[in-house]
């Protein structure tokens, strides 16, 4: 039975994924981790790296700990939202090449995520949504920065949103995101092209109604590397949070 590597996007924590976890372990009897990247909820405190490698190299060494078995590192699946995306695909060809410093890699979930050399900035980042970028960006109250956080990223609404609302604002008055850490994570992303290839299999997972990052970039990924892809017609950019169980079916269904 393989173990389920979680990782979250920019500037977001384990917390993020809410019950996805315990919904993915129930329905798979899978182990799951959901290690912050470094400068991230509980390893806060410290600086995120300046690249993908070494973001990677520190995730694969905690993760290698969590997992080793007789000694060596247990190969493990991964799913990467968004910059966790880069992180996963960077983390796969690291492995394959053979970087004692990470756990080999079974499989890759790939949800909203983008590559430098497939796809211009206009892409990448949508025109149309930088304005709330920088609303975000300016907002000072932790309950504003979140809501507005939701609007780019999600379609969930009603009290599901306001539930979700509450806890976003709790763990940001709890453990507050430095914009330093930020900066770098933009600053890896920003210069990571994404691998030539990749030697496992890949399921690319979109929302058709991300407001943040074109569809077009996750289509151009499993182009690029042979996987399959799955859309979800309602959900955003936050596929996770927008539709939840429909990601863990298709999870299982890559397990299988």
């Amino acid at each position: 039975m393989t173990t389920w590597v979680l990782l979250r996007g920019l500037g977001r924590e384990a917390a993020h994924w809410h019950d996805l976890p315990e919904r993915l372990a129930a329905r798979t009897g899978a182990a799951v981790l959901t290690p912050d990247l470094p400068g991230v909820g509980a390893e806060g405190g410290r600086p995120s790296p300046w690249t993908m490698e070494s973001i990677v190299r520190d995730l694969g060494r905690r993760v290698a700990a969590s997992t080793a078995a007789d000694g060596r590192p247990q190969p493990v699946s991964v799913l990467g939202h968004s910059l966790g995306g880069m992180v996963a695909m960077r983390w796969a060809a690291m492995a394959a090449a053979g970087d004692a410093e990470v756990p080999p890699i079974e499989r890759l979930v790939v949800i909203g995520s983008s590559l430098r050399r497939m796809s211009p900035p206009w892409r990448r980042l949508r025109p149309g949504i930088i304005p709330s970028v920088l609303r975000t960006g300016l907002a000072r109250d932790p309950r504003r920065r979140e809501s507005l956080v939701l609007d780019m990223t999600s379609t969930i609404s009603g009290e599901g949103r306001a539930r979700i609302l509450d806890e976003r604002t709790r763990v940001a008055r709890e453990r507050p995101m430095s914009a330093g850490v930020v900066l770098r994570q933009l600053a890896a992303a920003t210069r990571e092209r994404g691998p030539e290839r990749l030697a496992v299999p890949v399921l690319v997972v979109v929302g058709e109604r991300d407001r943040l990052v074109h569809p077009s970039c996750s289509r151009r990924i499993a182009a690029a590397f042979g996987g399959g892809i799955k859309a979800h017609p309602d959900a955003g950019h936050d596929v996770p949070l927008d539709a939840t169980e429909w990601l863990v079916e298709a999870m299982a269904d890559a397990s299988s």
